[in-house]
């Protein structure tokens, strides 16, 4: 797998976790319209003034895309989980099975942990054995993928919406009908937003 292969590979990552298209990408970023589907195909690298224009929009560093590693060299360390479940704390030692790296510019601007992914509900986007990073937070915007935890068990990840009269929480997995909630259920189940999903790690 070239170096353009796997440079599209990351940022499909990223992009996974954002409520926002290339397309979209390309204007805020000021690129020509289609750049990216260009780089897909012809399997070149961008120049490394635009690599580092899109490391800083999705706040990770130039090594994240072009490095041999997919931690982002001199970093941060985060703790990467097994699970997620009510009651205990998230840096409880039982559910810490390894860390993560994250880049010391991300870790400045909030607390985040990793878990592992189990199961293929978020299919293809998100895959059994993946690793995800999760900054912790209590609301998430729709369109947004979310660490949710569901009645005191562990904690799930979908992508998050609003309703007029409560949330939905979508599988990307067409076989795994969506969670809907009303205002009264969200209270009484309970369900709790522990975080938003900001990268996907997979191994290449």
């Amino acid at each position: 797998m070239n170096e353009a292969t796997i440079f599209m590979q990351k940022l499909d990552s990223l992009i996974a976790t954002r409520d926002i298209t290339y397309k979209e990408l390309e204007r805020k970023l000021g690129i020509a319209n289609g750049y990216f589907g260009k780089l897909r195909n012809r399997k070149t690298l961008p120049t490394i003034a635009k690599i580092d224009t899109i490391a800083d929009y999705f706040h990770v560093t130039r090594d994240f895309f072009i490095g041999t590693e997919t931690p982002t060299g001199t970093g941060y360390k985060i703790p990467l989980l097994g699970r997620v479940a009510a009651g205990i704390p998230i840096e409880a030692t039982e559910n810490v099975i390894g860390d993560e790296e994250i880049p010391q510019k991300l870790a400045e601007s909030g607390e985040f942990f990793a878990l592992l992914i189990k199961g293929d509900s978020m299919s293809p986007d998100i895959q059994n054995g993946d690793k995800i990073i999760v900054r912790q937070q209590p609301e998430v915007e729709s369109g947004q993928i979310a660490v949710v935890l569901i009645n005191g068990n562990d904690a799930v990840c979908k992508e998050f919406k609003k309703l007029d009269n409560g949330i939905m929480l979508i599988s990307r997995n067409p076989n795994y009908s969506p969670m809907v909630f009303t205002p009264e259920e969200i209270e009484k189940t309970p369900v709790r937003i522990i975080g938003r999903v900001i990268e996907i790690r997979r191994e290449l």
